[in-house]
């Protein structure tokens, strides 16, 4: 005859210890989130930035419109900031536009509805 001795108590403790420590771990992620997602966001903004600087450059004809007037792709020259928020439900970035204050050859005020222009190609 097969006899099979189980310590309940044991098992018990073994897995209440396993079930604190991943409580415990979940916990960490949930705190940990928010800090993570604050040093990825500057990150991220810049990143897309620079990615619409380039394709700025590659092609100026298509987003010369958020640039100041002959300085399509140069970071200085941008009409638009991307902002990033931190939720419960993780990061979203939302872009925001400015008005141009260069003046185009050939006139004396600043081009100012090139913000609707940009929301025509965000449509």
């Amino acid at each position: 005859m097969l006899r099979i001795k189980f310590n309940s108590r044991q098992f018990e403790k073994e897995m209440n210890n396993i079930m604190n420590y991943s409580i415990g771990f979940i916990d960490g992620i949930g705190r940990g989130k928010k800090a993570m997602y604050a040093a990825l966001g500057p990150q991220i903004s810049e990143l897309a930035g620079q990615f619409v600087d380039a394709n700025a450059r590659v092609s100026p004809e298509l987003l010369h419109h958020v640039y100041e007037w002959h300085k399509t792709g140069s970071p200085e020259a941008r009409l638009f900031d991307i902002d990033f928020t931190i939720s419960n439900i993780g990061l979203t970035f939302r872009s925001s536009l400015k008005q141009s204050t260069s003046i185009k050859n050939g006139s004396n005020v600043p081009f100012t509805i090139k913000q609707k222009l940009w929301k025509k190609v965000l449509a």
